[in-house]
């Protein structure tokens, strides 16, 4: 990855590169992108060199409105809520911009298994008080209602949640008319419940209901108690 020649005039723009190679590069996780080095050439171009990922990322499949299946749903929630909780947990790194064009899957081999990877730390620099900073509409929108509205690991989850509803049924969820912003609305998600398999339509309602509660207090308490249900509802439990 390089800087293009005109952001790297800008100071800001360079430290924000450098920033995001520089933290990425102290992640080890084997679901987050490896940085193995960054700098900047003797000609002045701005680089950082990640792992090749061969594959595509889960915004492809959303728009070749391919199905993405139960096993392959699950892994990617548990792939990322442990990425983001690593990033926390180790120095309370939050990635700000949680979505299907940032998660990666990657196959080992012509055979091999899956891998999730989650990468762009480009905003994990970003203030948490910057409850716009994101992309919608996977930013959470009752960021601004909270007290202090500051990000937290419950946005990121928020996100993930809104990524997994997109890829579940082709499209984000919507709030009321779809238009006004939900945080002006006393209404919750409005889930689409029949595209879901009958096997799995009942657990995966309740999941994405609670998830996607507009009410932070009232989603999950952590990583662990989102995928729970996930798990509940996996491969081995469907038929």
């Amino acid at each position: 990855k390089v800087l293009p020649p005109d952001l790297a005039r800008r100071p800001k723009d360079i430290d924000k590169f450098i920033g995001e190679a520089r933290i990425t590069a102290a992640l080890k996780h084997p679901n987050i992108v490896q940085v193995y080095d960054f700098g900047r050439t003797e000609d002045g171009i701005y680089y950082f060199v990640m792992e090749f990922i061969s594959g595509h990322n889960v915004a492809h499949w959303i728009r070749r409105k391919q199905r993405i299946s139960l096993s392959n749903t699950l892994l990617i929630a548990q792939g990322v809520a442990e990425a983001l909780k690593y990033a926390w947990e180790r120095d309370r790194i939050i990635h700000c911009d949680i979505k299907p064009d940032n998660i990666g899957m990657s196959q080992a081999g012509t055979r091999g298994k899956l891998q999730l990877v989650l990468f762009d730390f480009s905003l994990t620099r970003t203030s948490a008080e910057n409850i716009s900073a994101g992309t919608h509409p996977y930013l959470d929108p009752f960021l601004s209602l909270r007290k202090p509205a500051r990000w937290d690991l419950q946005a990121e989850r928020f996100a993930l949640a809104v990524t997994l509803y997109e890829m579940a049924v082709g499209q984000p969820p919507v709030w009321g008319d779809g238009h006004t912003s939900p945080a002006m609305l006393d209404v919750e998600a409005s889930i689409e419940s029949d595209v879901f398999d009958p096997v799995t339509r009942e657990g995966f309602t309740t999941f994405f209901a609670k998830a996607l509660r507009r009410e932070y207090k009232e989603r999950f308490d952590n990583a662990e108690e989102m995928l729970r249900p996930l798990i509940d509802e996996g491969p081995a439990n469907v038929g």
